[in-house]
């Protein structure tokens, strides 16, 4: 996949600002030229079937990551500081013959209001080795999830990317609804596969309602004590 780049800063932006290109099984898909670049970013939106903390599980999941994004090819933590922020190495496969690149994300997790989550997603091009791939050095954008009123959950994906190279603009802007719009077929895709143990994710509290983390009881499941996601993995 090419994991475009996200503004965090830009996902306020009036509505007149991003084009519309699609809307598919109710994923809608836009577009928008950015100021000083040859790459436009994208947004695409949808709802999904599933509590918030089932979606942030999914997302903080990252050996998973090639499951479900779109030409992502492989992906580990590198480093987890807490549940707040993390690191992420990601690799994204590019049509032969051009070399394949590979990224570093800075990942936030911010809570904006009780129960929705924004991950700013940022670029860090220095802080793992460069080995075969050509390094991403410009990455920014952000999931956003919150509640819907049927009791599923809303994404919002934002990124804007400059792959770096002599990869042509127009070859990336070729990408920039497809990658988007199947990656979140298949993130739907991996909840019903996951059989509902995504949805048993659960955050821990404070006494003021401010996020520890996981709860021990996710924790266990998801590195695998339970025999059923064991098998999911």
């Amino acid at each position: 996949m090419l994991t475009l780049f996200f503004k965090p800063d830009h996902w306020a932006l009036a509505e007149s600002h991003w084009q519309f290109e699609t809307l598919d099984q109710g994923i809608r898909v836009e577009t928008r030229k950015e100021t000083g670049s040859d790459i436009r970013a994208f947004r695409v939106q949808l709802s999904v079937e599933a509590p918030v903390t089932a979606v942030l599980a999914m997302l903080d999941d990252p050996s998973r990551y090639p499951e479900w994004i779109q030409g992502c090819t492989e992906s580990r933590l590198i480093e987890q500081k807490n549940f707040r922020q993390r690191l992420i190495y990601q690799v994204n496969d590019m049509p032969w013959p051009v070399t394949d690149r590979d990224l570093v994300l800075d990942v936030r997790v911010e809570e904006k209001i009780h129960g929705h989550f924004m991950l700013h997603l940022n670029n860090q091009p220095d802080a793992y080795p460069v080995r075969d791939k050509i390094r991403v050095n410009r990455a920014s954008g952000y999931y956003l999830v919150r509640p819907n009123h049927q009791g599923g959950t809303h994404i919002t994906w934002e990124q804007h990317t400059e792959p770096g190279g002599e990869l042509p603009g127009w070859l990336v802007n070729q990408l920039l609804v497809d990658i988007p719009l199947q990656s979140m077929k298949n993130l739907r895709e991996q909840l019903a596969r996951s059989k509902g143990l995504y949805q048993q994710a659960e955050l821990l509290r404070d006494h003021a309602g401010e996020v520890l983390g996981w709860s021990a009881d996710w924790k266990r499941l998801r590195h695998g004590d339970n025999e059923e996601f064991g098998r999911y993995r």
